[in-house]
């Protein structure tokens, strides 16, 4: 197989148009932003006024790879939508040319060589953000093969990553109903499953909440300051013993100030306020003092056994609480309105012993399936880079 040496724009052109969300005649607009692809994976509709800044306008088919922190793999098509179809001027925006195929572009700028090199060509725009500049990304060199290997090679890709997101998938549904039998005994024996089993008190009562601070794009992605800072995204990782293993994103004290965000205990209780994920119930204790964004909520408890409330509190489904919206948002006062059963502390105790147990004895087989989905996924980014570097003898791709 015959691969030639390019330039990415020789093969691409960059979409620069830029327009004011404001003056755009709509009521909702498709964006595509950092935030909702560190979310959901995807865009999301918004209302335009509630934009702000300038964005790219696309008309769909556009590549979209974030400068911002690269050492984070966030690559998508944009897609065309019913209506105005804009994306954060922190990706590049690159036009496939006749002579590329998008989902081979798509496949190589999500490969690992790439990645590393943009990730050593960063500069630092604030101690706690790294940006790549687009020239880095539009004069990368890559070799491409002709534009029939390149659909042939784009095919088992799409082929093979998608057995691989099958296999992927199966075993998240594994860790869902290992999941799903746990919170139906933690609903039991909390007895949030059968209210009258004790006296109840609203949450205000035996613990303070605290709402997160807004946190600026140009603060993120710092990874060595000395409080943690928690968005939604770090609510997934949790150890044995519900504590958050770490975050993305780090501050230094003098940058909480500055966005005037308390710094919360160890031990505090942390959950989504808003959007989606309030609908996935998350909850994690915190484990070092940290601050958090303004999609998260603390809970920090002051009577009776924290662990107990925890426990009760994950039992809750708060979306049930949320204002009526096409977004869900949990507001404070309904937070604190929240009724948990109340047990004498001495029981609380002992039931918070016996769900650690049972939990333990439950959740045994998900270590082991979590190990297998990282290393799928693994496998996953080893077969694409070594399939659009030519590393990788393809079925059906001339030798």
């Amino acid at each position: 197989m015959s691969w030639r040496r390019c330039r990415l724009d020789w093969l691409t052109s960059e979409e620069r148009g830029a327009v004011n969300p404001t003056e755009i005649s709509a009521d909702t607009v498709f964006h595509y932003s950092i935030p909702a692809l560190d979310e959901i994976g995807d865009g999301r509709l918004e209302q335009p006024d509630e934009i702000g800044s300038g964005k790219l306008l696309l008309s769909g088919g556009e590549i979209l790879i974030s400068k911002l922190n690269p050492r984070l793999p966030r690559v998508l098509l944009a897609e065309a939508h019913d209506v105005p179809t804009l994306a954060s001027t922190e990706f590049i925006a690159l036009r496939p040319g006749p002579n590329v195929d998008e989902r081979f572009l798509r496949y190589w700028l999500g490969s690992e060589p790439l990645r590393q090199m943009l990730n050593g060509a960063t500069m630092s725009v604030t101690r706690s953000q790294q940006r790549v500049r687009p020239e880095i990304v539009t004069k990368s060199w890559l070799r491409v093969p002709s534009i029939d290997d390149q659909r042939a090679i784009a095919d088992y890709l799409d082929r093979e990553t998608a057995r691989i997101d099958a296999l992927i998938e199966k075993k998240q549904r594994v860790l869902v109903l290992l999941d799903e039998r746990w919170t139906a005994f933690r609903r039991d024996l909390t007895g949030v499953a059968a209210p009258s089993r004790w006296d109840s008190v609203q949450l205000r009562r035996v613990a303070r909440l605290q709402a997160g601070a807004a946190f600026p794009h140009e603060y993120q992605g710092d990874s060595t300051g000395t409080i943690a800072y928690v968005k939604v995204s770090d609510l997934v990782s949790i150890d044995g013993h519900f504590r958050l293993r770490g975050t993305v994103n780090r501050v230094t004290p003098d940058v909480a100030a500055l966005l005037r965000s308390p710094v919360l205990p160890i031990g505090t209780i942390v959950l989504p306020k808003i959007g989606a994920a309030l609908l996935t119930n998350r909850r994690a204790i915190l484990s070092e003092p940290s601050c958090l964004d303004q999609n998260v909520m603390g809970v920090t408890v002051h009577e009776g056994e924290p662990a107990f409330v925890f426990h009760a509190l994950a039992s809750i489904d708060l979306g049930e609480l949320s204002t009526p919206g096409p977004v869900p948002l949990l507001n404070e006062d309904a937070a604190l309105s929240v009724r948990i059963p109340w047990p004498p502390v001495s029981r609380q105790r002992e039931l918070v012993k016996d769900l650690n147990e049972r939990r333990a004895a439950i959740l045994a087989p998900s270590a082991v399936i979590q190990q297998q989905i990282l290393l799928l996924a693994e496998h996953r980014q080893a077969l694409i880079t070594a399939a659009v570097t030519g590393e990788l003898e393809v079925p059906g791709v001339a030798a």
